[in-house]
């Protein structure tokens, strides 16, 4: 699988502390041997650089024993010799703090830690440098306003937009950045770069279905601090008229558990269309594009396979490379009963434990959805009944089970359907994209990860 391009935001900026003290780091350049200074677990960890007029601060430990409070100092280098800035004894566990005065000039600065021989234990020190920078002067204020417009807004058509305003002592060229709410998490959907006087137009991609939460977020810099808006909601609708009335007349795959694909990351498919009537390829294309559509999936086809849906003996299963197995078979190809009027099967196949924003979930590691070449009675597969069908089974795959509404994709339907229905669609909706990244477990927390599957439904 490859990682789509939704992203986890990282913090962009720092905290005030950062600016005196940057992460402690292990020196090295012991004067007594290494071997035996690991024996004895000496360390000594400083900054690498800090802000004029700032503090020094250097900790570790040293060798001790028999409970004796070593003493430590620092030293300084000046021009030939070592002088003392700061003394302090370690504790009885041989650990120590200690700290100088960075001084107000921007240099370089030599120090040495020492604690000498004392009692028996043998001298021991570390010399290390620690850079003086100048200090940065204090960012200006950001401030913004924004209005949203366009929502809701047609699957396909012009997104929502927002028009607005940064404000302060900085306001041209500044990144502005519209993120979305997925699950309990934000990531970036677009960015623009604010015009000479500070104002910004943005508009939201509208490939997918979905009512979330955005916000627009102004990026720091090192003369201003950033800005971040309210956050609003926006939806995207259907470009058809979705069938039904009752949003909630659909169910899960395996009653009492979910299983999910991680949206964050794309799925992966292969075909096998051996033997398959004409405009299956084309059928096929259309089914995934609505699916995609309703859940924000991304679908990259790997290729044809021979695989099969839980093969019978001499055929093969689903490619180590595929998590998504979609085609048609013969009910001899098979382990799983095709017999009757079965015109398909979908569904999971196995998965990990995993957690989302709506609690203990599983991954879906690997997946099938595949139609019968000879139902019986055999109804002749029009381009019409195989998108249809497609649809059905895929969405059994990504973890739908029936739905009690005939009017619906997933409903008691003999193929007249051509849309996803009210409650395909909120059903998707929360497999999908909207309820965020899926996050595996830890092994240590539930043993065994790797979870096996219903058998695929009809």
């Amino acid at each position: 699988m490859t990682r789509r391009p939704l992203r986890r935001l990282a913090t962009t900026g720092l905290g005030s502390g950062a600016l005196a003290l940057s992460l402690l780091a292990p020196i090295s350049g012991a004067t007594e041997p290494a071997d035996a200074t690991a024996r004895a677990g000496q360390r000594v960890q400083a900054p690498r650089t800090v802000v004029a007029g700032s503090k020094i601060a250097v900790k570790g430990k040293v060798a001790t024993r028999g409970g004796v409070k070593r003493p430590v100092r620092l030293t300084i280098k000046k021009g030939k010799k070592w002088k003392v800035v700061a003394k302090t004894r370690a504790t009885k566990k041989g650990t120590f703090r200690i700290r100088t005065a960075a001084g107000s000039k921007v240099r370089k600065i030599k120090l040495r830690l020492v604690a000498p021989r004392h009692r028996g234990m043998k001298a021991f020190s570390r010399r290390f440098s620690v850079r003086v920078l100048a200090p940065v002067a204090p960012r200006s204020a950001t401030g913004i306003s924004e209005s949203w417009s366009g929502s809701p807004a047609v699957l396909g058509g012009q997104g929502p937009t927002v028009t607005g305003q940064v404000t302060g002592s900085e306001v041209a060229g500044r990144s502005v950045v519209v993120q979305q709410q997925l699950g309990t998490e934000w990531f970036p959907v677009t960015s623009v770069t604010s015009g000479a006087d500070g104002s910004f137009v943005a508009a939201l991609p509208t490939t997918w279905l979905h009512t979330t939460p955005v916000r627009v977020v102004v990026a720091e810099t090192p003369t201003a601090l950033g800005a971040t808006g309210a956050a609003t909601g926006v939806a995207v609708t259907p470009s058809w008229v979705p069938q039904g009335s009752d949003a909630s007349a659909w169910t899960h795959i395996e009653p009492g558990y979910r299983w999910r694909f991680n949206p964050c990351e794309t799925i992966e498919y292969r075909t096998n269309l051996t033997g398959a009537p004409a405009g299956a390829r084309e059928a096929l294309a259309s089914a995934l594009t609505e699916v995609a559509q309703a859940t924000g999936y991304e679908f990259v086809h790997l290729g044809d396979s021979d695989g099969i849906q839980k093969p019978a003996a001499g055929y093969s299963g689903i490619p180590a490379d595929t998590e998504l197995l979609i085609g048609f078979l013969r009910d001899e190809w098979t382990g799983n009963d095709y017999s009757g009027n079965v015109m398909g099967r979908g569904g999971p196949d196995s998965g990990f434990r995993a957690q989302d924003a709506l609690g203990a979930v599983y991954r879906s590691r690997s997946a099938t959805a595949f139609l019968d070449l000879d139902p019986t009675p055999m109804p002749g597969w029009t381009p019409q009944l195989m998108r249809f069908v497609f649809m059905h089974e895929i969405t059994h795959a990504l973890g739908l089970g029936h739905s009690p509404d005939g009017s619906q994709v997933m409903g008691p339907s003999s193929g007249n359907i051509a849309h996803l229905g009210v409650a395909d669609l909120n059903g998707l909706n929360q497999q999908g994209r909207q309820t965020g990244c899926v996050t595996d477990v830890p092994r240590r927390a539930t043993g065994s990860l790797l979870v096996e599957a219903p058998v695929p439904l009809p």
